[in-house]
């Protein structure tokens, strides 16, 4: 309604520069949100990557394999790449105001692909470093794993996508 008064107002040679000047925020952010709204429906439609660990949840200190599978039109990703990340959350209070951070202690390359068959599908082994400590949830800290997915797609939303994992203590090694 505003937006009409004030182009109609400058078409007829009487615009309000007040009125102008406050509209300019609102009609920005209302922009993009629309734009930012058509980039997150277009990301739908990017292949999805399926993981699969053979071998089950990985264990501290131990190799695992990832095995993966992009899903959809993969030949417009350009470079795909796979990454264990650790993330510590601890949840604190400070006065009135409960406060949580977030630190991330890993970021573990797994794989990274630029040819169009290895993109599709392939398969990674990576050896987890003995300090690690285990998955963990309690009430107020968190130890968590993820696996993050991340694909190139020129002029187009990138994939981003990221997986939870469960990462369990060593085994026992008999005497």
């Amino acid at each position: 309604v505003f937006l009409n008064e004030v182009i109609d107002g400058w078409k007829h040679g009487g615009g309000d520069w007040f009125l102008t000047l406050f509209l300019i925020p609102f009609v920005v952010i209302g922009a993009g949100l629309v734009l930012g709204f058509f980039y997150q429906l277009l990301s739908l439609a990017n292949p999805k990557p399926r993981l699969v660990l053979p071998g089950g949840p990985p264990r501290v200190g131990e190799t695992f394999e990832v095995q993966w599978e992009l899903q959809g039109r993969t030949s417009r990703v350009t470079r795909l790449t796979i990454s264990l990340w650790g993330i510590e959350s601890a949840t604190y209070r400070r006065g009135t105001d409960t406060t949580t951070s977030h630190e991330v202690f890993l970021d573990l390359p797994i794989a990274e692909a630029v040819d169009e068959m290895d993109i599709r599908q392939g398969r990674a082994q990576v050896t987890l470093p003995d300090d690690l400590m285990i998955s963990l949830k309690l009430p107020n800290n968190e130890i968590k794993y993820e696996l993050r997915v991340s694909g190139d797609i020129p002029l187009w939303p990138d994939i981003s996508d990221q997986y939870d994992l469960t990462l369990l203590p060593r085994r026992d090694n008999p005497v």
